[in-house]
C-alpha cells in the first residue's frame, strides 16, 4: 500500500475543501528546479507567491516519497482548474534532469489510488496541455502516464485480497451470498465490474 506522508506544513491561511464529485483531471507538474524539495516550493510559494503555502495536492521527491500538500483541498496549480483538479508535482526540472525510477513508481501507484476513488470521467493531463508552458517538462513519460487509466480499466482480479478496498466488502458479501463464484481462472472481474457491484451494493439490491 503506498505510503502517503504528512508534511507537517505550517499554513498562512484556513485551506478550502475539494469536492472530489467535481475533479474532473489530475494534472500532472515539475517544480523546475533541480534541487527543491516539498519544504522549499512550500516556502516559495507561501513567501514569494503570497500563497498560503504549496499549491500542489501532492508532491513526490527524488527518492519516491509522496507527500501530502494541500491533500483534498482546493489546489493552486493552474488558473481556472484548482477547483475541478488534484495537482500532482514530481520534485526537478524535467527539462533538463529526468525523473527517478522511484518518483515514476510511486507517481503511478500514486494515481491508480486516486482513480479508485474520483470519479470516472477523470483525465489525467499535462500542466502543459492547458497552459503556455514546458510543465512536466521534455523529459517526463507524460503519455506512459496518460496511459494509467487504460491499464488500470484492463487489470483482472481474481482473488478477494486483490480487490481495491472500496469494493472489498462488496466483493466479500457476494462470495458469501454464492452470487459470484468465478470460473477457471478465479473471480476474474474488472474496475467496470467491481464499480458496478459497488453501486449495486449501496443501491440496496444485495441485502
Amino acid at each position: 500500500m503506498l505510503d502517503i506522508r504528512k508534511a507537517n506544513l505550517e499554513w498562512n491561511g484556513k485551506l478550502k475543501k475539494l469536492y472530489v464529485s467535481k475533479v474532473k483531471y489530475i494534472m500532472i507538474h515539475h517544480s523546475a528546479h533541480p534541487s527543491w524539495d516539498v519544504y522549499d516550493v512550500h516556502n516559495y510559494h507561501k513567501n514569494s507567491n503570497g500563497w498560503i503555502g504549496i499549491g500542489y495536492n501532492f508532491f513526490i521527491n527524488p527518492d519516491g516519497t509522496v507527500f501530502e500538500g494541500r491533500g483534498f483541498n482546493i489546489g493552486a496549480g493552474a488558473t481556472g482548474y484548482n477547483s475541478n483538479s488534484i495537482h500532482i508535482c514530481f520534485a526537478g526540472n524535467f527539462e533538463k534532469q529526468k525523473p527517478s525510477n522511484s518518483q515514476l513508481r510511486n507517481g503511478k501507484e500514486l494515481i491508480k489510488w486516486l482513480l479508485e476513488i474520483l470519479p470516472l470521467n477523470v483525465k489525467i493531463i499535462g500542466h502543459k496541455d492547458i497552459g503556455k508552458t514546458a510543465c512536466p517538462g521534455r523529459n517526463f513519460p507524460l503519455e506512459e502516464f496518460k496511459n494509467i487509466r487504460k491499464e488500470k480499466k484492463e487489470m483482472r482480479y481474481q482473488k478477494l485480497e486483490d480487490v481495491p478496498n472500496y469494493a472489498k466488502v462488496t466483493i466479500e458479501k457476494l462470495i458469501n451470498k454464492k452470487a459470484l463464484q468465478g470460473n477457471e481462472k478465479g473471480l476474474d472481474l474488472s474496475d467496470d465490474m467491481l464499480r458496478t457491484f459497488v453501486i449495486l451494493d449501496r443501491l440496496g439490491l444485495f441485502n
